[in-house]
C-alpha cells in the first residue's frame, strides 16, 4: 500500500460476513442420511481413493465458483462454526431407490440449515469436472438455489450421464435433469439443456451448436472449447480458467468468464443477458459498445453517452467507453459495470448493491453505504471515494483506489498487486 495513512484513534472493526461452510468429505465414513423424505441409518461411504493433487484442484475450483455466494468448501471440519457435509465416495446405501451420482438431505429455501448433507456416489474413477459439478448440483440444493422438481428422491438428486469420450460425436441430445461430460478426443453437436441439464466440457472435449434454456448450465473447464453457443434467459455459461468459448450468441441468461477463462467473438446486446467477466478473464465482442447502457429483466431500455440521476433496483448498467452516469444510485441486487474509457461519478451503492470497476474504467467520488460492494479489478481506478458503516471495496491486483476515506466498520480490501494511496482510515475502519 502507498501513501498517507490517518486515522482517528480507537479500535478498527473487520466487518464480518455470513458464510456457509462446506466440508468436503473424500475420506469414506459411516454415516446417515436424514432426508426430508426418507431416513437411513446406515450409509457406508468408501475412501474416494482421491490424490491430495486432484482434491486440491476440486477444492480450488468450488472456491472460486461460490465466492460470490459467500460460501467457502474446506477438507477441514470447522471447529468454530456451523458447516454442510458433503461426503465423497462410492456407497450403494442408495442403489434401491436409483441410480444417483449425487443425492442432498434437503433443498433448504433460503438456506436456513446450515447442518445438511449430501453425498457424490463418485470416486477417483470420475473425471474432476464430473465431480466438481455433482457437488456444486448438491450444494445448491442445500443453499436452497436449485429445486429442479421431480419424483420422490429425483427431486434432491442428481442422476443421469452421458459420456462423450475419444473417438464419439454425439448429436441432438436434450438434457433435462440429466448430465453430459464431453471428454478428450469427444465431441457434442447441437445439444439442447434444458432445467436441470448440465453439460461439461473437459480439456479436448468441444461442444458445438449447443442451445442453453432457462435453468441449464454449460461449464467449459481447462483445455475444454464451446462453439456457437447460444444462450436463451435464465441459462448459464461458466468458462472456466483455461477454458474457451467461441461465437456465443447472448439472446438472455448469464455468460461468466472466470480468470483465465477465454471467450471471444460475443454476440450480445448489453442488458440483454449478462456478460460476468471475472478480473483475468479475456473476452471480445463481435461488435463495438459506447456509451451507457441500461436495462432489467433482460429488456435493454436506454442507451445514451451520459445518464443523471439514475436510481434502480435488480437491473443492469454498463457504462462502456465514451459513457458516463453521473449520481446514479445502485439499489438491491442492482449491478453497475464501468469498462476501458467509462466513468461513474457520485455514484451511491447502497445494500446488496454492486459497482464493478473494470481495466479502464474510472469511479469517482462515490458513496458506499451499508452492504454495498464495490469491485475494482486489474487496471480499474477508485478515485476519492467514501466507504460508510458495512460497506465494503475491494481492490484485486492490480487495481488501484486514490483519496479513500474509510468512515467506522467501513472496509477497504487490498489484494496484493493492488495500490491504495492517500487513505483515510476513521475511528473503526477497516483497511487490509
Amino acid at each position: 500500500m502507498e501513501g498517507a495513512l490517518t486515522t482517528d484513534g480507537g479500535l478498527q472493526y473487520v466487518p464480518q460476513i455470513a458464510i456457509q461452510y462446506i466440508y468436503l468429505d473424500f475420506d469414506g465414513e459411516l454415516t446417515s442420511y436424514n432426508g426430508e423424505i426418507l431416513t437411513v441409518d446406515d450409509v457406508e461411504v468408501k475412501d474416494s481413493a482421491l490424490t491430495e493433487e486432484r482434491i486440491k484442484n476440486i477444492l480450488a475450483e468450488l472456491n472460486a465458483k461460490y465466492a460470490d455466494q459467500k460460501v467457502v468448501f474446506v477438507t477441514e471440519r470447522p471447529a468454530a462454526a456451523e458447516y454442510s457435509t458433503i461426503f465423497i465416495g462410492k456407497t450403494s446405501a442408495f442403489d434401491q431407490y436409483g441410480s444417483f451420482a449425487g443425492l442432498a438431505e434437503t433443498i433448504d429455501e433460503n438456506n436456513t440449515n446450515k447442518n445438511d448433507n449430501a453425498f457424490v456416489n463418485l470416486d477417483a474413477t470420475a473425471t474432476d469436472p464430473e465431480i466438481i459439478s455433482t457437488i456444486a448440483h448438491e450444494t445448491d440444493h442445500l443453499l436452497g438455489t436449485l429445486n429442479h422438481g421431480g419424483e420422490g428422491l429425483q427431486a434432491y438428486a442428481y442422476y443421469h450421464r452421458y459420456d462423450v469420450s475419444s473417438g464419439i460425436t454425439s448429436s441432438g441430445i436434450t438434457l433435462y435433469y440429466d448430465s453430459m461430460y464431453v471428454s478428450s478426443g469427444g465431441t457434442a453437436t447441437a445439444t439442447t439443456v434444458n432445467y436441470g441439464g448440465d453439460l461439461l466440457v473437459s480439456s479436448g472435449g468441444r461442444a458445438n451448436a449447443t442451445t442453453v434454456n432457462s435453468g441449464g448450465d454449460l461449464e467449459v473447464s481447462s483445455g475444454g472449447r464451446a462453439n456457437a453457443t447460444t444462450v436463451n434467459s435464465g441459462g448459464y455459461l461458466s468458462v472456466n480458467s483455461g477454458g474457451t468459448a467461441n461465437a456465443t450468441t447472448m439472446n438472455g441468461g448469464y455468460l461468466y468468464v472466470s480468470s483465465g477463462g477465454t471467450a471471444t467473438n460475443v454476440i450480445w446486446t448489453p442488458c440483454v443477458g449478462n456478460v460476468i467477466a471475472y478480473d483475468g478473464a479475456v473476452v471480445t465482442y463481435a461488435s463495438s459498445y459506447t456509451g451507457v447502457y441500461y436495462g432489467s429483466n433482460g429488456v435493454l431500455l436506454s442507451h445514451t453517452q451520459t445518464i443523471s440521476g439514475k436510481g434502480f433496483y435488480a437491473g443492469s448498467m454498463y457504462v462502456m467507453n465514451g459513457g458516463t452516469a453521473n449520481a446514479t444510485t445502485v439499489n438491491y441486487l442492482g449491478n453497475l459495470y464501468v469498462s476501458s474509457g467509462g466513468t461513474a461519478n457520485a455514484t451511491t451503492v447502497k445494500s446488496r448493491g454492486y459497482l464493478y470497476v473494470s481495466s479502464g474504467g474510472t469511479a469517482t467520488q462515490n458513496i458506499v453505504n451499508a452492504g454495498g460492494s464495490v469491485y475494482v479489478w486489474k487496471g480499474g481506478r477508485a478515485v476519492e471515494n467514501e466507504i460508510n458503516e458495512y460497506g465494503t471495496v475491494i481492490l484485486s491486483s492490480g487495481g488501484t483506489a486514490d483519496g479513500t476515506v474509510i468512515n467506522a466498520n467501513g472496509g477497504l480490501h487490498v489484494y496484493s498487486g493492488a495500490a491504495a494511496s492517500n487513505t483515510t482510515v476513521k475511528q473503526g475502519g477497516y483497511l487490509g
